[in-house]
């Protein structure tokens, strides 16, 4: 990560900022959007890229894997994108949401049953993270686009 930063850093100074979470941290979310809009001065867009995996069965699956998976793929999203809304609608910006469409997920990976589906909640344009902003008519609200 260091070395990218570094190397977009020389193509334009001032452009590059390093923030690393445990996106399973409640807490931490809210402090991830402070801290860029703090360096910056704004926010233009969310892109709610992160994921959690690791091979899940459906039949041994537990609750600790399901919160496990979900904290990261589909609550820290939505919740980054609670936190990121007003600023986003201030800079009229975006988010954009990176899931996994379902459609035939059990047959591509039938090990992944979590990660699929809380990825795919984000790729929902009515249900992803940052919809709720656009759908309780928030004027210049942040657009939401969900890409699987």
């Amino acid at each position: 990560m260091a070395v990218l930063a570094a190397e977009l850093e020389g193509i334009r100074h001032g452009s590059v900022q390093v923030l690393q979470a445990d996106l399973r941290a409640f807490d931490r979310l809210p402090e991830l959007v402070a801290t860029t809009v703090g360096h910056y001065g704004r926010l233009d867009a969310l892109v709610n890229n992160a994921s959690a995996f690791y091979p899940t069965l459906f039949d041994t699956t537990t609750p600790q894997q399901w919160d496990d998976l979900f904290a990261v793929n589909a609550r820290a999203p939505f919740f980054l994108a609670q936190a990121a809304a007003p600023h986003l609608c201030a800079a009229r910006g975006a988010v954009v949401n990176l899931g996994r469409s379902l459609r035939g997920a059990s047959a591509r990976r039938p090990r992944d049953v979590l990660g699929d589906q809380g990825r795919a909640g984000l790729a929902d344009p009515r249900h992803g993270a940052g919809t709720g902003a656009a759908r309780e008519g928030q004027r210049g609200g942040p657009r939401c686009d969900p890409v699987a």
